[in-house]
């Protein structure tokens, strides 16, 4: 009888220590949860400023291209005053 009672109070002090852990292992997994939805939303953020600055880049980038035209043209027509002045100042 004795051997009965030891035994049970060993398996309630297991059990006891088995929903010890098991409470601990469900509040890591809680706090894990909304560290996961709090990492997702942040990705989220993340993908939104990317995207943006994608289309910045792709602005500038249509900018720079016109600009880059511009000053082509401004060379060219540049050269072809220094070529009529040259021509006139030979005449």
């Amino acid at each position: 009888m004795a051997n009965l009672e030891k035994r049970s109070t060993e398996r309630d002090t297991l059990l006891g220590k088995v929903e010890q852990d098991r409470d601990k292992a469900t509040k890591e997994m809680s706090e894990t949860a909304a560290e996961l939805a709090q990492v997702r939303e942040e990705n989220i953020g993340f993908k939104k400023k990317v995207d943006k600055l994608e289309l910045e880049i792709a602005q500038v980038r249509e900018e720079n291209g016109g600009f880059r035209t511009k000053i082509d043209e401004l060379e060219l027509e540049a050269a072809q005053v220094l070529t009529s002045g040259f021509a006139a100042a030979l005449e």
